[in-house]
């Protein structure tokens, strides 16, 4: 895991392709070329030994394949794999961030899952919600024993604890650079948060603080619900039923209390976070 400004611009991959001989070589070999981006990199139900999805010359047995892979190279990680798609409906009353999932009823969820951690599975489902004020995110997480250990805000380490991430590209340009219309929240389960602002250059700026209100709610030793009202201000747009569209990944962090070991789980499968051309699209509807 690649340590970078505050920790997490690059992710150890969670899957890997099977049929290979050598995975790291193979890994590398496609690295080295450019070709591991995005949210198609060791996706297994992509990539076996005889059709790799990282795109690796070193799997085709003739030039003809090559001259239809090589333009996907140059090409951003949008267009190897269209955007994931959730829409968030309309709220006649704006959830309170109470606690209550009855109040995110008239959402459409959407569920995504990790692999088990410390013996139990994880999984999370997320309802979007929006009104001419603010967008509503819910997260109802399932996971291994919770714990957290970053009390201050922006605190170094605070993406190892258990807790949620949302990523927005208002802008929704699918561009590879960490632009000024694109930010961060990480919110662990002590309602601690880390946020972060792109920049013209095109890089995360930590020192940038969001105004979104956020709760956390603790429902057992292996549950928890995180509720988040993000400002149309901060977003930068405003909002239109049918018209609205926005960049956004989702994603759930987890450590084994017990021995330390940190996963991840996300709605793209990226593994680089802050490169918005691998995040999904939202539609504001209702």
């Amino acid at each position: 895991m690649a340590e970078a400004r505050r920790g997490r611009t690059d992710r150890t991959p969670l899957r890997r392709p099977t049929g290979f001989e050598d995975q790291d070589s193979h890994r590398a070999t496609c690295a080295s070329a450019g070709i591991l981006r995005g949210p198609v990199a060791y996706d297994e139900s992509l990539c076996s030994d005889t059709h790799c999805s990282c795109l690796c010359l070193l799997h085709r047995d003739s030039m003809f394949p090559m001259l239809w892979v090589l333009p996907m190279l140059f090409a951003p990680a949008a267009a190897l794999e269209a955007p994931r798609r959730m829409q968030a409906q309309f709220a006649a009353q704006a959830p309170r961030l109470e606690g209550r999932l009855t109040e995110w009823q008239q959402a459409t969820p959407i569920a995504f899952s990790g692999r088990p951690l410390a013996g139990h599975p994880r999984h999370a489902t997320v309802y979007a919600l929006w009104d001419a004020a603010n967008l509503y995110l819910a997260f109802d997480v399932y996971s291994s024993p919770l714990q957290a250990q970053v009390r201050e805000h922006d605190g170094d380490r605070l993406w190892f604890d258990d807790g949620i991430e949302f990523l927005i590209d208002a802008h929704r340009d699918r561009g590879t650079a960490y632009l000024p219309d694109d930010f961060a929240y990480h919110i662990n389960i002590r309602n601690t948060v880390f946020d972060d602002r792109g920049t013209p250059q095109g890089q995360p700026d930590k020192a940038w603080n969001g105004v979104a209100r956020h709760s956390v709610h603790i429902l057992s030793d292996h549950r928890y619900l995180v509720e988040v009202a993000v400002p149309w201000a901060e977003i930068g747009l405003t909002p239109v039923a049918g018209t609205t569209r926005l960049g956004i990944d989702l994603c759930v962090n987890g450590s084994d209390p017990a021995t330390g070991a940190y996963d991840y789980f996300d709605w793209c499968h990226l593994q680089v976070f802050h490169d918005p051309s691998g995040f999904g699209e939202m539609e504001l509807v209702g």
